[in-house]
């Protein structure tokens, strides 16, 4: 246990659950509260992870670029998009 959790590799010192896969009670591993509460709100889905993983990318990385484009349209003196 000395790893930390098998999802974030973050720190256990404030509590940690054994997941188990809920139809056959087979443990997986050792996670944080929040990643165990995270996956718990995913409905062990990994089709929903995915596209929460999707979702948090656009909004971090596209949404930046779609936001530096604009920034760059305004100075060039055209109508600024807002999003």
């Amino acid at each position: 246990m000395g790893g930390g959790c098998d999802i974030c590799k973050g720190n256990l010192s404030k509590g940690y659950h054994t997941d188990h896969d809920h139809r056959t009670g087979k443990p997986r591993g050792i996670l944080c509260v929040n990643c165990n509460f995270a996956l718990g709100q995913l409905n062990d889905s990994p089709a929903r992870a995915v596209a929460l993983a999707h979702y948090l990318y656009h909004w971090k990385y596209e949404h930046k670029k779609d936001l530096q484009r604009t920034s760059v349209a305004a100075d060039a003196g055209q109508p600024a998009l807002l999003l």
